[in-house]
């Protein structure tokens, strides 16, 4: 029974890695668009920004933030589960040594 519950909490743990690689993975993602955004803004000449030109540019903020916004969310959420079985397991295998 003990070894099931180790296992079980490998599984989690392992689990949960992988949604904070994903998330690493996405963050690498936003920083690129991001600096593409950047690169963008910072190559056009002020006297030819048009009215459409600054919507398109606020559009891309807008759901680059809001993606932030959520991806941030769920990489804490994420990290606080692992944090979580990480000490399940080190309580587990300490008192087992013990």
């Amino acid at each position: 029974m003990e070894n099931n519950k180790v296992v079980e909490l490998v599984q989690e743990l392992e689990s949960a890695l992988g949604n904070i690689n994903l998330n690493k993975e996405t963050l690498n993602d936003m920083q690129t668009e991001l600096t593409h955004l950047r690169e963008d803004m910072d190559n056009t000449k002020t006297e030819n920004v048009t009215h459409a030109f600054i919507i398109q540019f606020h559009r891309k903020v807008r759901v680059l933030d809001d993606l932030m916004s959520y991806l941030v969310g769920d990489l804490n959420d994420n990290y606080g589960k692992t944090e979580e079985i990480k000490q399940a397991l080190f309580e587990k295998v300490v008192r087992n040594e013990e």
